[in-house]
């Protein structure tokens, strides 16, 4: 408690400096903050994480302490009334430049060139800003994202660990975590995320004052881009979670959010990188598996979370309809650049068609609803 009420004091000279100076000297500042709270969660050895290196106690509650503090600073920029207009929102107009790459044949044998181009950078943010575009909003949502991905972790490790414990025909060491830590680890994951969605998604894309659909796009566009990195890093952290589990269902209707409301143009860029290397556009699909098999617990009912309150069927029969229309955009997108490996493309081509089958056969999808 002490260290929030101090942290207050720094968060209110901060954000107080917007006012004052440049963003781009606040965005330095603010940046040193979270590094400095971020670097309490390392150790000197290998700059590996406490929670995975060590169980000494005290080192856990540093951790646990430093991640309740950045969450403190993310809910206190969230709320900021200038937030949206701090992040330089884009506005897309016009197609996304496709550059499709050139199928090999027996006159053009030369490998494809893949260098990474940004796209959003060349053809919509011409502008040089500094701060560049979407600076804070993918700052706090990469803060609350990591933090649950990380929680998520080290739960799991425990979990794995005290398992191959007892298979072994061993006894919980003194080094296992106590019960009262992973509930307050598994109660930080669930708040991070919870603060993703309800403080960044859902108070921004409500707000009274971005209501048009062009304004929408620009909103959705402010968490595009981190919640599909994080998205297709966290995985395997989700497939070992049940499909009702708390933490899996926000997660995927942030998901769900950004795949219906971004930009095309940005989504596709993200898609063209992924592709790159290839196992990662693979764990993609998959992730549209995992989410196809969460929509069904949208429905409403007796045991819904506060935060999802019980979605309507058509809105979850809308969500299967984002889900098909994502696997589309996909195909689209990076068919060209898969098909270059045989053994790659039958790899995703049997992904794409397990997702779709999956779809055809949940009892809630909007096909069997």
């Amino acid at each position: 408690a002490k260290a929030l009420t101090n942290s207050d004091c720094v968060l209110d000279f901060i954000v107080g400096l917007f006012a004052l100076l440049h963003p781009s000297q606040v965005a330095s500042l603010l940046g040193a903050y979270l590094d400095i709270l971020e670097d309490c969660e390392y150790t000197e050895r290998g700059r590996r994480m406490i929670a995975e290196d060590d169980t000494n106690k005290s080192h856990l509650r540093c951790c646990k302490c430093a991640r309740q503090i950045r969450l403190h600073a993310v809910e206190r920029l969230a709320v900021m009334p200038a937030f949206a207009r701090l992040n330089y929102p884009l506005k897309f107009t016009g197609s996304y430049p496709r550059k499709k790459v050139t199928p090999s044949s027996w006159t053009n044998q030369s490998t494809s060139d893949r260098s990474e181009e940004d796209a959003l950078k060349t053809h919509w943010e011409k502008v040089e800003r500094s701060p560049r575009a979407f600076w804070l909003s993918e700052l706090v949502m990469n803060q609350c994202l990591s933090i649950c991905s990380s929680s998520c972790k080290l739960i799991i490790m425990e979990a794995k660990k005290q398992a191959r414990v007892t298979k072994q025909g061993g006894r919980r060491g003194d080094s296992a975590l106590l019960r009262d830590d992973l509930l307050r680890i598994e109660s930080l994951a669930f708040h991070s995320i919870v603060m993703a969605y309800e403080l960044l998604i859902k108070r921004h894309a409500m707000d009274a004052r971005f209501q048009t659909i062009s304004s929408s796009t620009r909103v959705a566009a402010l968490f595009t881009r981190p919640v599909l990195q994080h998205s297709a890093d966290a995985v395997p952290l989700l497939a070992r979670m049940d499909p009702n589990h708390k933490v899996r269902l926000i997660w995927v209707l942030c998901l769900l959010y950004v795949l219906q409301e971004g930009p095309d143009a940005m989504i596709r860029d993200e898609l063209r990188r992924l592709c790159n290397p290839e196992d990662k556009i693979c764990d993609f699909v998959h992730l549209l598996k995992l989410a196809s098999s969460t929509c069904q617990h949208f429905i409403p009912r007796d045991e819904s979370l506060p935060v999802i309150g019980g979605l309507s069927k058509e809105m979850t029969q809308e969500a299967f309809n984002c889900i098909s229309a994502s696997v589309i955009l996909l195909i689209d997108e990076c068919f060209d650049v898969v098909s270059e490996d045989e053994y790659g493309l039958e790899k995703f081509g049997g992904s794409i068609f397990d997702v779709l089958l999956h779809v055809l056969t949940t009892p809630q999808s909007s096909v069997t609803l």
